[in-house]
């Protein structure tokens, strides 16, 4: 009988970790909703390198940016911030919130993601996300028809880089490889690579027939509905031959502490119902 396929091999996860707690931006740069006031941009990049520093200040596991590309966002280079990161702190594990893999090229990915896991000494996670906001498919030269397509096609090549130094490959989007030589690799050999979820049980589905690690966004709905992803998404691993157990499930959505659930919502509601209006 062949070895049972050991996802947290594969992805540079380890077994054990436990539940891990950590913050991320999508790199928002919004007016302040109680004056309209809003920082430059140059300060808004600046903030958010300090809003790791203080996560790993305060004792937390993670910290991811994000990108998007349109008005109202500051992180459009994203990796370049996480380099910047990199250097100001030093235990923390970091990494891309949503990596847009629809719109960039894995070889490029990867290059990019595997130089910051060097300078990180191997603290970089990367997610792959297929973007909620669409305007980046005509600014960078994508069809927005081929949505579906792009993400799977280039989740596909992405992980295979990950796996095998040595890459030939083809298909719709891209110039075929043969042979290629993907480099630097990461300091653990393969990077730490998540499948974006938007919450819908067909992408979770995806993701666990290939054993890949799951980051679940609560883009909105109730807890039940998450937990029926994450069952699929079990199902779907145990029946492609992966144990469930080793599969890590990450969530995101906002987050938010007061005394009541009422006074949190009062706290936090302008600040949401800004970024919502906006983007």
């Amino acid at each position: 009988m062949a070895d049972t396929p050991n996802p947290m091999h594969d992805f540079g996860f380890d077994k054990g970790q436990g539940l891990e707690f950590g913050i991320y931006t999508l790199g928002d740069h919004l007016p302040n909703p109680n004056d309209g006031s809003r920082v430059s941009t140059k300060e808004r990049v600046h903030e958010f390198i300090r809003y790791a520093q203080a996560a790993e200040q305060a004792g937390l596991d993670y910290f991811g940016l994000g990108e998007s590309h349109q008005e109202f966002f500051a992180s459009q280079a994203h990796a370049v911030i996480l380099g910047a990161i990199a250097q100001v702190t030093s235990t923390m594990r970091i990494g891309s919130s949503s990596t847009i893999i629809s719109t960039s090229d894995p070889v490029r990915v990867y290059e990019n993601f595997s130089t910051l896991d060097l300078i990180s000494n191997g603290r970089i996670e990367l997610v792959a996300g297929r973007a909620s906001r669409v305007g980046l498919f005509e600014l960078l030269g994508y069809d927005l028809r081929d949505y579906e397509e792009l993400y799977e096609e280039k989740l596909e090549l992405l992980l295979q880089i990950n796996r095998e130094e040595s890459v030939t490959w083809s298909g719709q989007f891209r110039a075929p490889l043969n042979e290629a030589e993907v480099i630097p690799r990461p300091v653990e050999d393969r990077l730490r690579i998540w499948r974006a979820v938007g919450g819908a049980p067909g992408s979770a589905i995806k993701a666990g027939l290939a054993g890949v690690p799951m980051v679940m966004a609560h883009l909105g709905g109730t807890t039940s509905i998450f937990a029926r992803t994450v069952d699929a998404y079990r199902q779907a691993a145990a029946h492609a031959g992966f144990d469930p157990a080793t599969l890590p499930i990450t969530t995101a959505g906002f987050f938010h502490v007061a005394e009541t659930s009422q006074k949190a919502l009062q706290n936090t509601y302008r600040y949401m119902n800004e970024g919502m209006i906006r983007t």
